[in-house]
């Protein structure tokens, strides 16, 4: 992601993480096309021309923030894969989602931008979708039929489950003002995390139970 000849900017030192979270942010908040190289230089306190040498222009800066947040996710995800794989599927699925809620309340810009950049076909929706989306599609729908083959749950569409249950997870915390205005939920304090991933595994697994026949 990152040019090798020219001259280097005065700001070697650059802390390129902290560089990538402030552009992250900033795309979260006006997406691609309101924002530009000279706002996220300023909000970053580097010069212009730093970005330039590092990413070439505004789309390459934009790839290497959110290939950074996919690293995050990924590693987030292929964690609960250690951590939770001695559960059982339906109690696996359950941490995996909890893991995710997480890293949903920690990152919300991830799905701002997701959702700003999937509403159309474009070369960047395309791009996020190879790098970083189809993985985690994977993981979850094979954990979904998986729970849907054994009669654990019902077989609805993968498509709209997978819509509602990622959208369960995040949309709590990109609202996070209408979460304030209208219910008073400060969305980002720790119980409400918590309480939110509670209410996410109740309505999406718990609701999904088949009933038991006697």
């Amino acid at each position: 992601m990152l040019r090798k000849r020219g001259r280097p900017s005065e700001r070697t030192g650059t802390d390129q993480t902290a560089l990538l979270k402030t552009a992250l942010r900033l795309f979260g908040k006006s997406g691609f096309e309101g924002t530009n190289i000279k706002t996220i230089a300023s909000e970053a306190g580097v010069a212009g021309s730093l970005l330039y040498y590092h990413y070439t222009n505004k789309e390459g800066l934009w790839k290497a923030a959110m290939f950074l947040l996919g690293q995050e996710l990924h590693a987030e995800m292929a964690a609960a894969e250690q951590l939770f794989r001695d559960l059982d599927p339906l109690s696996f699925m359950k941490a995996w989602m909890r893991r995710f809620v997480y890293f949903s309340a920690t990152n919300p810009e991830f799905h701002l931008i997701i959702t700003y950049e999937m509403a159309n076909s474009s070369k960047r929706a395309d791009w996020l979708l190879e790098e970083i989306l189809h993985p985690l599609h994977e993981n979850f729908s094979l954990k979904a039929v998986q729970l849907q083959n054994d009669g654990t749950i019902k077989k609805l569409p993968l498509a709209n489950f997978f819509s509602i249950a990622i959208g369960a997870a995040n949309v709590f915390f990109i609202q996070s003002y209408q979460m304030k205005k209208l219910f008073n939920t400060e969305v980002f304090d720790n119980s409400e995390i918590e309480k939110h991933a509670d209410v996410v595994n109740e309505i999406i697994f718990n609701g999904l139970l088949e009933p038991v026949n006697n």
